[in-house]
């Protein structure tokens, strides 16, 4: 018996079908296809990021999260730096959900990365849905905790966050904007060169929060 080998198109389609490039637009069925076709989740890339923090990242769904989870993908893993996929879902994903997932897994909001930073801090800098922030506060996190660099969460958000809402949440949540980091500067120094900040009543409320 002649055994054919399979056509070279045959192999490559099928070496595709096992990857999955996540997006917002991702759709959980492209998710099970890719899966079914031999997805390894618990495959490693760039800085030891796994499939499930690609995911994350890339800001999916929860019913996404939850299908690699389900298929194998581990919740505690941590990338190169130490960040945990709470810090992930904090930093870049907006769904509420999949922040609310990974705390209700066990993952805690005060674990630090290499940098001495948490979820909160990480959520304070990239995220714009100040629920995902509430939830984090909700679960214990510390709003005047530090990094290394002596810097807070409010320092990360005035520094890049592009909703300023996130500071006036922060601020009345028992953020302290007089605090200073190990260069000097307090959250109002980072805010003043945000652009988005500039004519803001959060710029404001930090300045006089912060006695300057």
């Amino acid at each position: 018996m002649v055994h054919l080998m399979p056509e070279r198109s045959e192999l490559m389609s099928k070496k595709s079908a096992r990857r999955i490039t996540f997006s917002p637009d991702t759709e959980i069925e492209q998710v099970e296809n890719a899966l079914e076709a031999g997805l390894d989740v618990k495959m490693l890339g760039a800085n030891e990021e796994t499939v499930l923090m690609g995911a994350v990242k890339a800001n999916v769904k929860s019913e996404i999260v939850l299908a690699l989870i389900e298929a194998g993908a581990d919740c505690f893993a941590i990338d190169e730096e130490g960040k945990t996929l709470l810090m992930f879902s904090a930093q870049y994903n907006v769904h509420l959900e999949v922040t609310a997932t990974f705390l209700q897994k066990g993952i805690s909001v005060q674990q630090k990365d290499d940098w001495g930073a948490n979820a909160l801090m990480y959520g304070a800098q990239s995220n714009g849905n100040i629920e995902v922030l509430s939830l984090l506060l909700e679960a214990g996190a510390d709003v005047n905790d530090t990094d290394e660099g002596e810097k807070t969460a409010l320092m990360y958000g005035a520094e890049s966050n592009a909703n300023p809402g996130v500071l006036s949440f922060l601020l009345a949540h028992g953020a302290i904007a007089s605090l200073r980091d190990c260069e000097g500067k307090t959250a109002y120094d980072y805010a003043k060169k945000n652009l988005i900040l500039s004519g803001t009543n959060e710029l404001r409320l930090l300045q006089e929060a912060a006695g300057l």
